[in-house]
């Protein structure tokens, strides 16, 4: 069954119904390496973003389209930046789509992950986000159906942070912490793997042992 704006949109309530426990644990991740706040900042931009409900006549990119020009108006963060950023790119991909196939998903996570590397000018390997969206896209990629397609991204979110957990952070500013973050998940990683878990919906949010 392929995926709607209404679909995307039915995924965004379901992570704003689970944002508390997401927002205190990313703060605490984020607390250890800088600000403590990117649960903070995630938290206001899905509220924001769970408030815009989709146009039955509108296409998958201008729902996406639509949602990034909400978020940007909640925040100014630099992983904000990025997912506002990867939201734009993957609008202007589907912007003549009325609903996104199984298999495309993955295509549009390469989407993504382009964008945000070429915006942020970090690559694979660095113990970053983009290293949580290289893991998705590979292992979507040929997904046969929409419970398929989850059960994958659940298990490649949970081993992107098992790959590189015990890596040193090298951007942004747990760099300067780059040996205490070693043994600790990037907050970024994270939280890209509690938002999966969201989506997928409250039993999915439960059953984890992310530290």
């Amino acid at each position: 069954m392929a995926i709607s704006a209404k679909d995307i949109s039915a995924a965004i309530a379901r992570i704003q119904a689970g944002i508390e426990p997401v927002e205190r644990r990313l703060n605490a991740a984020d607390s250890r390496l800088g600000d403590g706040d990117t649960g903070t900042m995630l938290a206001r931009l899905i509220g924001v973003m769970s408030s815009q409900s989709p146009d039955p006549s509108a296409s998958v990119g201008a729902y996406l389209s639509q949602l990034a020009k909400a978020a940007a108006r909640s925040t100014g963060s630099s992983f904000g930046t990025l997912i506002i950023a990867a939201l734009m790119a993957t609008g202007r991909e589907t912007k003549e789509r009325d609903s996104i196939a199984v298999d495309d998903v993955a295509d549009l996570l390469g989407v993504a992950r382009r964008e945000m590397t070429a915006r942020s000018g970090t690559g694979e390997g660095s113990k970053t986000v983009i290293d949580s969206l290289a893991r998705l896209e590979a292992e979507t990629r040929g997904a046969g159906s929409r419970a398929d397609l989850a059960q994958r991204a659940l298990a490649a979110v949970d081993a992107a942070l098992d790959d590189f957990r015990d890596l040193p952070c090298r951007v942004g500013r747990a760099r300067i912490h780059e040996a205490s973050s070693i043994g600790h998940d990037d907050p970024g990683m994270l939280a890209v793997a509690l938002l999966v878990r969201a989506a997928a919906g409250p039993k999915a949010a439960a059953d984890t042992d992310i530290e």
